[in-house]
C-alpha cells in the first residue's frame, strides 16, 4: 500500500516563500514545486497510521523513478497547493507587517 500523492499547502504559490518557511534545506524547484528533505518529512509527520513509514518509503521509491527525488536522494519534490482558507489570513498578516513598517 503506497501513498499516492505529496503536496504542500500554502497561502500563496511562491516556491521561495514555501522553502523559506519549511527551512531545513528546502529549495525552490520552480513551476510551483519545492524540494523538501525526506528526513524532515519523516521527523515532522503527525497523525498517521502505524504503517505510514513503509507506505512513505514506497512512495519515495516510486518518486525516484519519476525524477521527483533529488540526485543525492535526500529531497522529495512537492507540488504547492494554495490553501484558499488561509489566503485571506496571509494577506491580513502581510498587510499588518507593511503598515507597521510605515509607522516606524
Amino acid at each position: 500500500n503506497v501513498l499516492t500523492e505529496f503536496h504542500i499547502q500554502s497561502p500563496i504559490n511562491d516556491e521561495d516563500y514555501v522553502a523559506s518557511v519549511i527551512g531545513n534545506g528546502s529549495e525552490a524547484a520552480g513551476d510551483a514545486h519545492v524540494w523538501i528533505s525526506i528526513e524532515w518529512i519523516s521527523q515532522n509527520v503527525t497523525n498517521v497510521s502505524s504503517d505510514w513509514g513503509e507506505r512513505f518509503s514506497g512512495m519515495v521509491q516510486y518518486a525516484m523513478g519519476k525524477g521527483w527525488v533529488s540526485d543525492p536522494g535526500t529531497h522529495l519534490k512537492a507540488h504547492i497547493e494554495v490553501d484558499e482558507k488561509n489566503v485571506q489570513e496571509h494577506r491580513l498578516l502581510n498587510n499588518r507587517g507593511k503598515s507597521g513598517n510605515r509607522n516606524k
